[in-house]
C-alpha cells in the first residue's frame, strides 16, 4: 500500500509538470498563432511579439516578427507609391486638352476634368454627382440637328454639339475591373472637317 500510494503521487506529480511544461512551452507558439491569425484578418503587420529565449520557438517568433517589419515598409513604400501615382493621373487628367469624365459603380458622375467642361459648355456642378440620364439630357439640348445620343452608352460614338460652335466629338467607354466606367471626349472637328 505504501508504495501504491508513492506511485499514485508520482504518477499525479508527473501529470501536473508535464500539463504545467507543455503548456509553458506551447504558449509562445500559440501566441504566435494568434498574432499571425490577427495580421491575416485586419491586414494591419504591426504586432510585434516578445522573443523568449534562443530556442527554436525563439527564433520563429524573431523571423516572424522580421517577416511583420518587413511587410509593414512593403504596405508603406505601396502606400506612396499609389499616391504618386494617383497624383501623376490627377495631373495628367487635369491639364489633358481631351475630356474625361467618370462615372462610380453606381452610375453617377465622381470625376469631370476642365477640358470635358470646355470642350462641351457644361458647368462641372451641372455634371458632378448626377447619372448619365441626367447628362444625356443637359447634351441633349446642345446636340446638332442630325446627331444622335444614345440612351445607353455605348464603347465608341461620334456626337455633335453646339459649344455654341458645332463640334464633333469621337466619344470612347472604357469599363475598369470594379465597374466604373470612364468616357473620353475628343475633339474630333478638324478631322471631321477634311
Amino acid at each position: 500500500p505504501f508504495f501504491a500510494l508513492i506511485a499514485i503521487v508520482s504518477v499525479v506529480m508527473a501529470a501536473i509538470v508535464s500539463r504545467w511544461l507543455g503548456r509553458r512551452m506551447s504558449r509562445p507558439i500559440v501566441a504566435l498563432a494568434n498574432a499571425a491569425r490577427e495580421v491575416a484578418i485586419t491586414g494591419r503587420p504591426t504586432i510585434a511579439l516578445h522573443s523568449h529565449g534562443v530556442d527554436e520557438v525563439g527564433q520563429l517568433t524573431h523571423d516572424f516578427n522580421s517577416m511583420l517589419s518587413e511587410l509593414a515598409l512593403l504596405q508603406e513604400h505601396l502606400q506612396a507609391s499609389i499616391a504618386m501615382r494617383s497624383a501623376r493621373l490627377s495631373t495628367i487628367f487635369e491639364l489633358s486638352p481631351d475630356g474625361f469624365i467618370a462615372f462610380d459603380q453606381r452610375g453617377v458622375v465622381s470625376f469631370v476634368n476642365p477640358a470635358f467642361t470646355t470642350l462641351t459648355g457644361r458647368a462641372r456642378n451641372e455634371v458632378l454627382a448626377h447619372d448619365w440620364p441626367h447628362l444625356h439630357q443637359l447634351l441633349s439640348a446642345r446636340l446638332a440637328h442630325d446627331s444622335v445620343l444614345p440612351k445607353e452608352l455605348t464603347e465608341q460614338l461620334i456626337v455633335q454639339l453646339h459649344t455654341p460652335s458645332l463640334k464633333t466629338f469621337l466619344v470612347f467607354k472604357r469599363t475598369s475591373e470594379q465597374g466604373e466606367v470612364i468616357l473620353y471626349w475628343r475633339d474630333f472637328t478638324r478631322e471631321a472637317e477634311m
